[in-house]
């Protein structure tokens, strides 16, 4: 009987995917039943290696292809990125071969060489100024102002919560809390309809409270316009009792407002309770903010509280099997021993104290009643404690703590502003900074008198969340400083104006800013709304042809500063409100009109034919271009007093003409266009190589690409030879290359008609015609033609019909990369930096792909089947032996 045998599968990855377990093979038959269904399906086998072979050769010759798209993109990134740029050879600039040395501190040019050599200015009396206005009024309160601070508040539900509406086919996003304090029914209406004003919303539709029912109503009673409400946050849609889809001229809600949904429900994370329990001290704190449901019957939520906070004594497994929670359907709460064991309250947060009842009169017990309110309270002094507070005066940092030990000095408004007085006066010293309580708040300004206008702070962090920013104890957001906040709405930086905006009174009482405030700036109308920011306001004026102005803001000296753009004498600065619609120029500008200080023409004398005679020229800018030539104007020219022909005294210029020598370059030019076409040898040299290297010879072998099963008998540097020589002759006559190489050698030697000329002419040539168009420089021919005719040089580059234009269109021709009009290299074998391929060798590759697939599939069949044919053929033999067997052992008995 043969023996057993475990033979291992190809090490192809091909192959070993579609047969990738070991058998048990020739148990009776003594076959190598592995080797014979490889044999079987070598014939499928061959056609995955063949496909896979394809794909390779396809893959190698969308490398070279990319080899050269990306070389000529090179080139062209080199040469041709812009045709303003003086490193463009379309830029006449380019083949300036000489530069004007200009040493005066009056005037800077560069340009046309030619022509400045011939100049010389005389006198620069005037330099231009535009029209400007800087405001006298500091912008800013120049205080941080907090918003309201509390000993005790509770949490909005609502921060940053928003209901989107559909209206007259258009959708609209109506959000609310952005104080972080918001928690009244009122509240939240009332910033609706603020924010209904600010879309233009406002005489359209309106939001109220109606028989304590929320409604959002079409104004106009004669309308059919319906209001849809397409999505809101749960708080606002379950507290006004409205559901997605609602729609009518008036949608009411479902059921009374219920404001406990404009709240905070839940337990803060690091809440906390001491306890002793068996005689040990711990520390039970709440994990992870806890929540709790809104709505829901007293006896279920008191169930849902003590599963909540017993889940929570989990966290400390020691803990957790000496108490527990009970919370009846009362409310009645008792923290209970489970061991038997004595359990006493020795302090902890007042919201889960006062929450829970266990804190009377600061007598601590085991046993309380829920009160809902304290339990989702925040307490200014916990809030604190522990936080590390960063300020910021003129560039230094200072930071403060808020000591746990000290949690008693500011536990109210009152007490915090004397903590943080002598904690800012240690960090920066005495009569730097001064804390005030105002408006219900804390304001921090600075002192030092005359200088502490110029003096900056800024609240920059804290270490501890829930300090700054919406709903944070101190209400003032990291990042505010005793400025005006550019990204701030005018809603929001109103408090902060030192001459606020303009308000009126809504339908509800409440002050409110107006809908729009509209300015002029030199005639043209703008208008900004409350929601518009500083730096809206900023960026529409600025970027505003026919205001023509640019606004500036200095936090150093807080105030505002307008400069006309251009104009020099024509310009001007001139703003104010618009009557009957605010004030934002007086609270900008520190007046509702403002007329800034002229500007003036800068003014010159020059000469054109070297000092013969002198013009006087005007200028709107400092820095202008005549007759190629760029001006830029530094400073005016030193005069003196003489007496004139008349007897009066005249001022003359009090210095020697400025004239301007030419120095010639071209060694420096010559050098530029040798390497021009260096780079363009390079490119014809890689293309010509590609497409003339030959195959191997027939004597060398057949070289295809790899397979894995070949790959694995070969060493990495036997393979690395194998696949250069695979490679070899991949690209030899290819039509796309070689019809590439034919144009690229055609547009920079054929002859430019429009100037009579070829590079032939100037000393660029091929001087081999072995070496298939590679171009030579003749230096000192290319320096003669230079010297003589430069300009003839520049034209056969830079015409319309020259030879940078026609390299710049067979370069568009076979790499531009897009969707339209897309290059033949590119329509070929793609971009490496594309990320869709959609090429044809990509298109190929892809289809190999396919046809692998398909093979395994068919392969894996095939190797089953026959699998199946051995194994019946093993258990015939088996059979047969045992009958064999059986009649041996009867005849012989």
């Amino acid at each position: 009987m043969a023996s057993l045998s475990t033979k291992s599968t190809s090490s192809s990855s091909l192959y070993a995917t579609a047969s990738s377990s070991k058998r048990v093979t020739g148990l009776m038959s003594g076959l190598d039943t592995d080797e014979l269904v490889k044999q079987l399906t070598m014939r499928t086998q061959s056609k995955i290696n063949t496909a896979n072979q394809k794909k390779q050769i396809a893959l190698w010759q969308q490398e070279a292809y990319q080899s050269v798209s990306k070389s000529i993109a090179e080139f062209k990134s080199k040469y041709f990125s812009s045709s303003s740029s003086s490193s463009s050879i379309l830029n006449a600039s380019f083949f300036n071969s000489n530069t004007i040395v200009n040493n005066s501190p009056y005037v800077t040019i560069n340009g046309q060489a030619s022509v400045a050599q011939n100049m010389q200015v005389k006198s620069i009396s005037q330099l231009a100024k535009q029209a400007s206005f800087i405001a006298s009024n500091k912008v800013s309160t120049q205080a941080i102002q907090t918003g309201n601070i509390q000993s005790e508040w509770t949490k909005s539900a609502v921060t940053g919560a928003s209901i989107k509406i559909n209206f007259e086919n258009k959708d609209y996003t109506l959000s609310v809390g952005s104080d972080g304090k918001t928690t009244q029914a009122a509240q939240v209406i009332h910033q609706l309809n603020q924010q209904l004003q600010d879309q233009g919303l406002s005489d359209k539709l309106s939001a109220a409270i109606v028989d304590n029912k929320f409604v959002l109503q079409n104004k106009d009673s004669a309308s059919t316009s319906k209001a849809t409400i397409k999505s809101a946050s749960d708080s606002l849609l379950n507290g006004f009792g409205l559901k997605v889809d609602d729609s009518g001229t008036s949608i009411t809600g479902s059921t009374e407002i219920n404001a406990d949904y404009f709240t905070n429900h839940s337990i803060a994370a690091g809440s906390k309770l001491n306890l002793t329990a068996g005689g040990t001290e711990y520390t039970f704190t709440v994990p992870s903010t806890l929540s709790l449901s809104v709505g829901k019957e007293d006896s279920l939520y008191y169930k849902e509280l003590e599963t909540t906070l017993n889940d929570s004594l989990k966290t400390n497994a020691d803990l957790a099997k000496k108490v527990k929670f009970s919370v009846d359907e009362t409310g009645n709460v008792s923290l209970n021993s489970t061991d038997g064991s004595s359990v006493s309250v020795t302090g902890g947060s007042k919201n889960l104290l006062n929450g829970l009842g266990l804190d009377s009169g600061g007598a601590y017990s085991t046993t309380g009643k829920v009160d809902k309110s304290a339990l989702y309270k925040s307490y200014l002094g916990e809030s604190l404690s522990g936080a590390n507070l960063t300020f910021d005066l003129n560039g230094l940092s200072k930071t403060i703590s808020f000591n746990e030990s000290d949690i008693a000095n500011f536990q109210d408004p009152a007490s915090l502003k004397s903590y943080l007085q002598g904690k800012l006066d240690s960090a920066f010293g005495t009569n730097k900074i001064q804390v005030t309580e105002k408006d219900g708040g804390l304001a921090f300004a600075t002192k030092g008198g005359s200088t502490s206008d110029t003096n900056v702070l800024t609240i920059t962090s804290s270490s501890k969340s829930g300090v700054l920013g919406m709903g944070g104890a101190l209400n003032v957001y990291a990042g505010e400083s005793n400025r005006i906040n550019m990204n701030k709405t005018l809603r929001d930086v109103n408090a902060n104006f030192a001459s606020p905006l303009e308000t009126n009174t809504d339908s509800e009482g409440n002050t409110a800013l107006l809908s729009e405030y509209k300015i002029s700036i030199n005639g043209k109308e703008f208008s900004f709304k409350p929601n518009d920011s500083i730096d809206t306001i900023m960026k529409k004026i600025n970027n505003d042809s026919d205001a023509n102005v640019t606004i500036s803001y200095s936090s150093t000296l807080d105030r505002f500063s307008v400069v006309a753009k251009n104009g020099g004498a024509n310009s001007k600065v001139e703003i104010k409100d618009v009557t009957g619609a605010g004030n934002l120029s007086k609270a900008l500008f520190g007046a509702s009109e403002v007329n800034g200080e002229a500007g003036q023409d800068a003014i010159m004398q020059i000469s054109f034919d070297k000092g013969q005679s002198f013009e006087t020229i005007t200028r709107s800018n400092n820095s202008f271009t005549m007759d190629g030539v760029n001006f830029e104007l530094q400073k005016t020219t030193p005069t003196k007093t003489v007496t004139g022909s008349d007897g009066n005294p005249v001022e003359v210029p009090d210095m020697d003409p400025i004239s301007f020598v030419v120095e010639s370059k071209n060694d420096d030019l010559v050098t530029k266009i040798k390497t021009f076409v260096d780079d363009y040898n390079a490119i014809l040299n890689a293309v010509n190589t590609m497409y003339t290297e030959k195959k191997p010879l027939p004597t060398e072998g057949k070289f295809l690409p790899l397979t894995d099963d070949q790959k694995a008998d070969m060493s990495e540097s036997q393979i690395t030879t194998w696949e250069k020589k695979a490679k070899q002759g991949l690209m030899f006559n290819d039509s796309l290359l070689s019809e590439f190489a034919q144009e690229w050698r055609s547009g920079m030697t054929n002859f430019v008609s429009s100037v009579s000329g070829a590079l032939y002419q100037i000393g660029i040539e091929a001087k081999d015609y072995k070496e298939n168009g590679k171009l030579t420089v003749d230096e000192d021919k290319l320096k003669s033609i230079l010297n003589s005719d430069p300009e003839k040089v520049s034209e056969l580059f830079t015409t319309t019909d020259g030879i940078a234009n026609r390299l710049q269109t067979i370069i568009k021709k076979y790499t531009n990369d897009s969707l339209v009009d897309t290059g033949k290299l590119i329509s070929k074998a793609g971009s490496s930096t594309s990320k869709v391929d959609q090429s044809d060798l990509a298109k190929q590759m892809k289809e190999y792909d396919t046809q692998v697939k398909a093979l395994k599939v068919r392969l894996t069949s095939q190797q089953q089947y026959y699998y199946n044919k051995f194994s019946a053929l093993e258990t015939y033999i088996a059979r047969m032996n045992s009958q064999a067997s059986f009649f041996s052992q009867n005849s012989s008995s």
